[in-house]
């Protein structure tokens, strides 16, 4: 007597249950890698409000905004630190007091007041003038933020979090 074909029994649908739920978990997988949020240093200028320039943080950042005070008509550098965990303004120098800068808390060196502090900030946002000459000097890259928003636009500089299909798709939350 010839042997056929073993009829499918109870071995061969448990075969096929373990490779149904190994793929479900790799389909699981993957969009949770997909979805799972990543920070990301982003530039807003508007309105209306749109992405200007981004990076995802793998390590920090430094952030130099560069603007003429409006007033004293001398140079002001903000510099702040991007992490993963936010914005973080480090330092301002600039060569003259005036409104809305440090009257106390800094020291002289050379020309320049400088300005040590450790302030967490939610955000960076900045009303842009054309007097004002701001720029941002973030990775290498200078963004003119009088090109990007227009006389008394803003451009703002957040940590933000976004799932890493979105930077694929070109999006940001």
């Amino acid at each position: 007597m010839a042997a056929g074909p073993a009829p499918e029994g109870g071995d061969g649908l448990a075969v096929r249950r373990v490779r149904l739920l190994a793929a479900a978990a790799v389909a699981l997988a993957g969009a949770a890698t997909a979805l799972w949020p990543v920070p990301v240093l982003a530039v807003t200028a508007g309105p209306p409000e749109r992405v200007v320039w981004r990076e995802v943080l793998r390590a920090v950042v430094e952030v130099r905004l560069e603007y003429v005070h409006s007033v004293e008509r001398t140079p002001v550098v903000e510099v702040y630190e991007a992490a993963p965990g936010g914005l973080r303004l480090v330092r301002m120098e600039f060569t003259a007091q005036g409104a809305g800068l440090p009257s106390g808390g800094y020291v002289r060196e050379g020309k320049r007041f400088v300005l040590r502090t450790n302030r967490p900030l939610p955000a960076l946002p900045v009303r842009v003038s054309g007097a004002g000459q701001q720029r941002l000097r973030i990775a290498g890259t200078i963004l003119d933020l009088l090109a990007l928003a227009g006389e008394g636009g803003t451009v703002t500089v957040a940590v933000r979090a976004a799932p890493r299909l979105a930077l694929l798709w070109g999006v940001l939350y």
